[in-house]
């Protein structure tokens, strides 16, 4: 969910709806399906999160410094 999210907000092509379905190791049959839309609220939750988490760890990183700078 976390790299369709990036991918939707680089690239306008891709968006909701998101289907997510969930396979056990060695099966291929699907055990849990899930269909996100455009207003979904579980989406809307995960993609603000995912960004105030990405904004703080932008936030926290350290300062470059430069060349002749102390």
């Amino acid at each position: 969910m976390i790299s369709l999210d990036s991918t939707m907000r680089s690239n306008v092509t891709v968006g909701p709806p998101i289907d997510l379905h969930v396979y056990r190791r060695d099966e291929l049959r699907i055990r849990r399906q899930r269909r996100f839309s455009e207003r979904d609220p579980d989406l809307i939750a995960i993609q603000d999160q995912w960004e105030q988490t990405l904004r703080g760890a932008i936030q926290a990183l350290p300062k470059v410094r430069f060349d002749g700078e102390s």
